[in-house]
C-alpha cells in the first residue's frame, strides 16, 4: 500500500464512524501534535524516504486504515500467501494442494483406493521434499484399522471368558453350545445383514461382542431350567414366555433406532434383531435336544422352597437403602451434560493428528473463526447484500468482533455513497479549518503549510464511481474473502466461533436468501441437536415399547412396576455415576444406555415371573449368570482403544450391574412388603 493510498481509496471506504474520527482530529491540538511528530521523523534516518508519505497524510488517516487491516488480519486465522495461483505458507517454504473427491469419507472402500492413490504420487517426490496427507478419508481408514484391531482382542478375550465361565460353573462340555449359539447367530446376522443392506460399517462390527453377551441369554435359561428340571417338555413350557418376552422387549430397544435417518442405526438395528431372535430360535428349539438331567454345581430347590420367608424387616432396611441411592443419583443426573463434539470419538492413528497439528502449525487456523457466506448472482450483487448484512451486525452491541469484506471494499453502491458523503463533509468548512491549523503549527516547527499540498490536491473525490478492484492490494484481499463458483459469488466474513455469535448471526442469516453460516461449533451444534432429538424419539419409543409390552404380558400393574425397576436403577445410577466422576453424555454412551434399558428389563421380567411359577433359585441363577455373560460382552469393550467403543463398554457395565443387582435384591425385598402382611415379622 502506498502513501496516496487513503487519497486513493479511502474515501470510497470512509464509513460515518471514519468521518466522525477524522472529525475530532481537526482540533489544534491535535494538528500541532501531528507537526511535532512529522518534524521529529523528517529529522531521523528516515525522513528522506518518508517525507512525501508524511506530506500525504497529515492527520495520520492512514493509521485508520492500517488498524483496519489488522483487525482483518487477525480474524481469518489462516496465514496464507497467494502467488501466482498458489497456496504459499508465511515462511515461503510450504504450498498446500487442494484436491476435490466425489469419494464420500464415509465410503471406506473408495477412502482406501484414495488415499493409496495419493501416496503412489507423494512416493514419487525426490527425498528432499516431505508430504503430509490432511483428509476426512484418512480418519475413515485410521478409524476402521483401530476397530478391527479391537475386535480381534476383544473376540479372543470373550471367547475365552465364556468358556471358561461355562466350565466353571455348569462342568459340562454340553454348555459349550450355550456359547456357540449366540456367536453362530452374530456370524449368521452379519451375512444376513450384508446380503440385505450391503457391508455394516465396523464400529457397528465391533459391537459383536455385546450382541452375543445379549443372545446368550436365551440359552442360558433355557439350560438352567431344563437341568434343573430334567425335563426339557415341561420346562421349556414355563420359561419360553419370558425369554421370547425378553427377546422382543430387546429387539423393539433395537427396532427403535429404525425411526433414525442414520444409516449406520439402521445397520445396529438390523443386524442386532436379526442375532437376537436366531439366538432364541436356536435356544428353544435346538438346544433342548441335547440337554438331560444331570448332576448340577448347584443344588437345584426342593419343595416348597419357591418363596423366601425371611423377614420383613430387612425387605424394608434394602427398600428404603436403594430409595435413598436413587434420590441421590437423581439430583446428580441434572449435572450431566451432553457433549455434542464427535471429535472426541475420532480413534483415529496418532500420525493422522499429528499431520494436522503439522498443518496448524505452518498454515494456522486452529482458532479459526466461524464464516458466514453471503451468496449473490453477480459480484456487486453479493457484495450489496454482504453490505446491508455488514451495517446489520454493526449496529448490534455484540458485532464488534465481526469482521467483513465491507470494511474493506465494499459495493459500488455503498462507495459512492461514502465518496459523496466524504466531499461533503470537507466542502462543509473542514478544508479551510485543517488548512488554518496546519498553517498555525507548522510555523512553530518551520515546516511550510505549502508541503502538504498533496493531500489537499487529492481531497475531493470524482464522482459518481465506476467499478473495479481497487488495484492490486484490495484485488490481494478480495482472493481470500471472495470466492467465484460458475456464475455464483460468495463473500466471506468472519467472526468469533461462539455460540452467542451463532446464534445471532443464525438469525440475521435466515433473513438473507443464499446466506449460510460455516462453523466448526454451530456444526457441532447442529449435529448435538439432530442427535439429541433422535435420542430422546428412541429412549420415548423404547419406554413405551418396554412398558407397555411388559404390562401386556403380566397383566398385573403392580409386577408390571417391580419388573421396572432394574430399568429405573439402571438409567439414574448411570447418571449418577456419570455426574460424580464428571463423564459427559456422547452419541456413544446414549446409544448404549437405551440398549441397557432393553436388558434390564429382561431380568426384571424374568425375577417377578418366577414367584409366579415357583422358580426362584433356577430364575436367580439364570440371571446371574447372564448379567455375567452380557457384562463380559461389553466389559472387554474396556480393553478397547476406540474411544466409542470403550464408551460403550464403559455403559453398559454400569447400568447391566445396576440393573441386575436392584433386580435380585430390591425386586425380591419389594415382593415381600407388598405380599407380606403389615406388621409381620
Amino acid at each position: 500500500m502506498n502513501e496516496l493510498f487513503f487519497s486513493d481509496y479511502f474515501p470510497q471506504i470512509a464509513t460515518e464512524e471514519d468521518i466522525r474520527k477524522i472529525d475530532e482530529m481537526i482540533t489544534g491540538r491535535y494538528v500541532s501534535e501531528r507537526m511535532k511528530t512529522i518534524y521529529r521523523r523528517l529529522l531521523g534516518p528516515q525522513g528522506i524516504l518518508g517525507a512525501s508519505m508524511f506530506y500525504a497524510d497529515p492527520l495520520g488517516i492512514n493509521l485508520l486504515m492500517m488498524e483496519r487491516l489488522k483487525t482483518q488480519s487477525a480474524s481469518l486465522g489462516y496465514q496464507v500467501n497467494v502467488e501466482d495461483g498458489h497456496f504459499i505458507s508465511a515462511d515461503g517454504r510450504h504450498t498446500m494442494i487442494i484436491a476435490h473427491t466425489s469419494v464420500p469419507v464415509t465410503d471406506s472402500a473408495g477412502s482406501k483406493k484414495l488415499i493409496g492413490a495419493l501416496k503412489e504420487k507423494l512416493d514419487m517426490l525426490p527425498p528432499y521434499i516431505s508430504a503430509d496427507i490432511v483428509s476426512g478419508h484418512l480418519h475413515t481408514l485410521s478409524n476402521e484399522k483401530v476397530i478391527k484391531r479391537d475386535i480381534r482382542l476383544t473376540i479372543g478375550i470373550a471367547a475365552a471368558g465364556f468358556m471358561l465361565l461355562f466350565l466353571l460353573v455348569f462342568r459340562d462340555i454340553r454348555a459349550v453350545l450355550v456359547f456357540l449359539i449366540p456367536a453362530a447367530s452374530v456370524v449368521l446376522s452379519m451375512n444376513i445383514s450384508n446380503l440385505m443392506i450391503g457391508s455394516l460399517s465396523y464400529w457397528v462390527a465391533g459391537l459383536g461382542t455385546v450382541i452375543a453377551g445379549i443372545s446368550v441369554d436365551y440359552g442360558i435359561h433355557v439350560f438352567v431350567a431344563v437341568r434343573n428340571s430334567g425335563n426339557a417338555s415341561k420346562v421349556i413350557g414355563h420359561v419360553a414366555r419370558p425369554i421370547m418376552l425378553g427377546a422382543v422387549t430387546t429387539a423393539g430397544i433395537f427396532a427403535a433406532f429404525f425411526f433414525s435417518d442414520i444409516e449406520g442405526y439402521h445397520q445396529l438395528a438390523l443386524f442386532s434383531i436379526i442375532s437376537i431372535f436366531l439366538s432364541l430360535l436356536l435356544a428353544l428349539t435346538i438346544l433342548p435336544q441335547f440337554l438331560s438331567k444331570g448332576q448340577w454345581l448347584f443344588v437345584r430347590k426342593e419343595a416348597g422352597e419357591g418363596r423366601d420367608r425371611g423377614p420383613r424387616t430387612r425387605a424394608v432396611i434394602i427398600t428404603t437403602v436403594w430409595a435413598l441411592l436413587l434420590i441421590a443419583a437423581l439430583t446428580g443426573s441434572f449435572r450431566v451434560k451432553f457433549d455434542s463434539d464427535v471429535v472426541k470419538l475420532d480413534g483415529s492413528e496418532r500420525e493422522v493428528f499429528q499431520a494436522e497439528e503439522n498443518f496448524h502449525e505452518t498454515w494456522g487456523g486452529k482458532d479459526a473463526g466461524g464464516i458466514l457466506v453471503v451468496s449473490g448472482g453477480s459480484y456487486e450483487e453479493a457484495l450489496e447484500k454482504n453490505d446491508r448484512i455488514f451495517r446489520q451486525v454493526k449496529q448490534q452491541a455484540w458485532g464488534d468482533g465481526f469482521r467483513s469484506f465491507s470494511e474493506l471494499w465494499p459495493s459500488l453502491k455503498t462507495r459512492n455513497e461514502n465518496a459523496v458523503r466524504w466531499n461533503e463533509f470537507w466542502r462543509g468548512g473542514k478544508e479551510e479549518e485543517l488548512r488554518r491549523l496546519i498553517r498555525e503549527s507548522t510555523l512553530k516547527y518551520g515546516l511550510r503549510d505549502a508541503a502538504f499540498t498533496p493531500f489537499f490536491r487529492r481531497l475531493y473525490i470524482q464522482t459518481p464511481l465506476k467499478g473495479g478492484d481497487g488495484g492490486e492490494f484490495i484485488s490481494a484481499m478480495k482472493e481470500r474473502f471472495v470466492q467465484r463458483d460458475r456464475d455464483m459469488y460468495r463473500v466471506l466474513s468472519f467472526f468469533p466461533d461462539e455460540r452467542g455469535y451463532i446464534d445471532k448471526l443464525s438469525g440475521v442469516a435466515g433473513s438473507h436468501e443464499g446466506t449460510f453460516i460455516v462453523s466448526r461449533k454451530a456444526l457441532s451444534r447442529a449435529i448435538s441437536e439432530t442427535l439429541a432429538a433422535e435420542m430422546k424419539l428412541f429412549a420415548m419409543i423404547a419406554t413405551i415399547f418396554i412398558v407397555l409390552l411388559t404390562l401386556l404380558f403380566l397383566k398385573d400393574l403392580k409386577k408390571t412396576l417391580l419388573a421396572l425397576v432394574p430399568v429405573i436403577t439402571n438409567v439414574l445410577v448411570l447418571l449418577g455415576i456419570m455426574s460424580l466422576f464428571g463423564i459427559s453424555l456422547n452419541i456413544a454412551n446414549l446409544i448404549a444406555g437405551i440398549v441397557a434399558m432393553g436388558l434390564c428389563i429382561d431380568y426384571g421380567i424374568f425375577m417377578t415371573y418366577r414367584y409366579e411359577h415357583d422358580l426362584k433359585r433356577s430364575a436367580v441363577l439364570a440371571v446371574t449368570i447372564s448379567a455375567v455373560t452380557t457384562l463380559i460382552g461389553a466389559g472387554v469393550l474396556l480393553f478397547a482403544r476406540h474411544p466409542a467403543l470403550f464408551s460403550i463398554g464403559l455403559t453398559l457395565v454400569i447400568g447391566v450391574l445396576a440393573g441386575y443387582v436392584s433386580s435380585v435384591v430390591v425386586i425380591p425385598a419389594l415382593e415381600k412388603i407388598f405380599s407380606s402382611p403389615a406388621g409381620s415379622e
